[in-house]
């Protein structure tokens, strides 16, 4: 259970994200903030992440260092500027890659609500419903579209990685993508896989304990 100290002060780290990578949007903040504050990064309990301030947490202290970390260490220089780029065909831009996994998300703000039934969230562990929208647009879609509400320009390779969310395949030329779409991806896998290896880790050890 994330506390209610952490949750104000991940909000408040995220805001400072936002203005630090050029995608703070004030009338984001003050339209739908406290919603963002406190959603959740899934919908059930196994996937992690199924909490009030859940989603801030996981974008912060995951997602983002996942991703910034492939990027770095894999691709880059490992910090050291002295030293050339170790693929600089793979090593995509700091800025693109940070607002685009700071915001990939955001769709959740408005596609989560809570369950209000205690029999799924006890059995099932689904903690969370989905909206019903006017439109199916898919949750990474969904993403793009607030950033255009709010005013938040997207370049055409964050776009493009936005749609990472989805899985979504380019009709021409599928099997090539920018290098900010692949590791984006990659870094939305390996943050479901490792919160999915904690939960799993937690509910052996209650067991084991209880």
């Amino acid at each position: 259970m994330i506390t209610e100290n952490k949750i104000n002060a991940n909000y408040l780290k995220f805001i400072q994200y936002l203005e630090k990578y050029n995608c703070y949007s004030e009338q984001m903040i003050t339209e739908i903030g406290d919603k963002i504050k406190i959603a959740p990064y899934s919908a059930q309990l196994e996937f992690g992440g199924a909490e009030p301030g859940g989603l801030i947490d996981v974008t912060l202290n995951t997602l983002c260092r996942i991703g910034a970390e492939i990027n770095q260490y894999a691709f880059g220089n490992n910090g050291n500027t002295d030293k050339p780029i170790n693929h600089p065909l793979l090593c995509v831009n700091q800025n693109m890659l940070m607002k685009v996994l700071l915001l990939i998300n955001i769709s959740k703000v408005v596609s989560f609500v809570p369950n209000d039934s205690t029999w799924h969230k006890e059995k099932l562990g689904k903690m969370y419903n989905f909206t019903d929208f006017n439109t199916r647009l898919k949750l990474g879609q969904r993403s793009i579209y607030l950033c255009q509400k709010y005013g938040i320009t997207l370049e055409e390779e964050e776009f493009e990685a936005f749609l990472a969310l989805d899985n979504i395949s380019i009709e021409d030329g599928e099997n090539y993508h920018s290098p900010l779409y692949v590791l984006v991806k990659s870094a939305i896998m390996f943050t479901n896989i490792e919160l999915y290896k904690k939960q799993k880790n937690n509910t052996i050890k209650n067991i084991i304990e209880n």
